[in-house]
């Protein structure tokens, strides 16, 4: 009992702290926070997918809907550990991206939450997993940069910027995204924050 009592409380400390780096990506655009994944490492069953339950654990709990793209695995440790329900995309109000290539973006575009001008919080987040930092590079402005930065991004579908960029006209109304990697890398790019792919 006493080691259960402990598990939890660790990870609510995780947590803790996973919330406080995902109030820090947001609030500054394209920069790069590294979250602590050894809580996970002890699980053979989740520790591949480490970084993708320290997040949903941050953010899901039995009030908040979610879905997972393609994933079983991912998608009952979630159910199994945040009691959160899963959902149609168009229901859902953070969205797992495991892998992003083989998707129909046409269509998922046309699901997608944007929320309301009276009530523009109630939109998707996008979480989205990706390689790493580099090689591909976008020139970021908005508010939380000063004059502007450069994001670089590995193994994501090109297509995506072109949904958010899409999506994200008519502010307030949006999406906001998180890339992630399994090596518990994270940044976000906010509805506010304005990209311009570097040739």
């Amino acid at each position: 009992m006493f080691d259960q009592i402990e598990s939890r409380s660790s990870l609510i400390t995780e947590t803790q702290k996973v919330y406080r780096d995902l109030l820090y990506v947001f609030s500054n655009p394209g920069r790069v926070r590294a979250l602590n994944t050894e809580y996970y490492d002890n699980d053979d069953s989740l520790k591949s997918i480490g970084t993708s339950m320290l997040l949903s654990q941050t953010l899901l709990d039995q009030e908040v809907s979610y879905y997972v793209h393609d994933h079983s695995e991912l998608k009952k440790a979630i159910s199994e550990t945040t009691y959160a329900k899963h959902t149609p995309v168009k229901e859902a109000q953070y969205l797992f991206f495991y892998e992003n290539y083989e998707i129909d973006l046409n269509s998922l575009e046309r699901e997608l939450n944007v929320g309301t001008l009276a009530s523009p919080e109630t939109s998707s987040t996008l979480i989205i997993r990706v390689d790493g930092y580099d090689k591909t590079r976008y020139r970021l402005t908005g508010p939380g940069i000063n004059k502007e930065i450069f994001m670089a991004i590995t193994g994501l579908n090109e297509k995506w910027m072109e949904v958010r960029e899409r999506i994200n006209k008519e502010f307030p109304l949006g999406i906001d995204f998180i890339f992630y990697t399994e090596e518990g890398e994270i940044c976000a790019l906010p509805r506010t924050t304005t990209i311009t792919k570097m040739r």
